[in-house]
């Protein structure tokens, strides 16, 4: 298995990892359960909507770090591209956000990391393409 789909994939895992890593954080903070358990967070109504959001939110990296390592050429590059854009996207959206909000200090880490490792990602497979041209 070449070494940039590896790397490609554990740039997913890292990603999906502080996201998961600032949701606990947020958990951890005063009034962090009792808010969920009220059904809202940061003033956002929890419902059937949101959830879905969030499931979604966390199947994609794990996908596209399975997807890193099984797709082939180019097919493999475009969907780490796209998905690595539209997730950049989101958590640059996200972090402005959670600035207007007065979120914790973790929600800023969590939207610098994910989107690091996004950038990275395209990155890398716009390396591999022109490392296969050559």
């Amino acid at each position: 298995m070449e070494d940039w789909k590896i790397k490609i994939s554990v740039l997913w895992l890292f990603g999906e990892v502080a996201w998961l890593t600032a949701v606990l954080l947020v958990l951890y903070e005063p009034g962090g359960i009792e808010q969920v358990m009220a059904g809202e967070i940061y003033g956002m109504q929890i419902g059937p909507e949101w959830l879905l959001i969030v499931a979604i939110t966390l199947l994609v990296p794990l996908v596209m770090a399975f997807l890193s390592l099984t797709l082939e050429g180019s097919m493999n590059r475009w969907a780490n591209i796209i998905v690595g854009i539209v997730f950049t996207v989101l958590n640059l959206q996200q972090f402005g956000r959670g600035r207007e909000r007065g979120r914790c200090w973790w929600d800023t880490i969590d939207g610098n990391f994910s989107s690091c490792g996004s950038s990275i990602d395209r990155l890398v497979c716009m390396e591999v393409k022109k490392d296969n041209q050559d």
